[in-house]
């Protein structure tokens, strides 16, 4: 009789565990549409190592943050300043 006292009672826990569970639910997904944009202006020059690290790195931030990153780079000034 035992058993049948503690596989109700488990049965009981579950049953009201998992409506509340299913009440909390998940964690809301992130908006697909991001909220800021950031431009990133840089002199580099194509192929540069140092500024391929930088953007790499300002790209991997961006898409965890679900921010837009505007990558600008030309060696002139003058195509820079457009």
């Amino acid at each position: 009789m035992r058993f049948f006292t503690t596989l109700s009672g488990l049965a009981l826990t579950a049953g009201a565990v998992l409506p509340l569970s299913m009440a909390i639910g998940p964690a809301p997904a992130r908006a697909a549409e991001p909220h800021f944009t950031f431009a990133m202006i840089t002199h580099a020059q194509p192929g540069d190592t140092f500024w391929d690290i930088i953007r790499k790195g300002a790209e991997a931030a961006a898409k965890k943050d679900n921010v837009k990153l505007i990558y600008l780079a030309d060696p002139t000034a003058t195509k820079e300043s457009r």
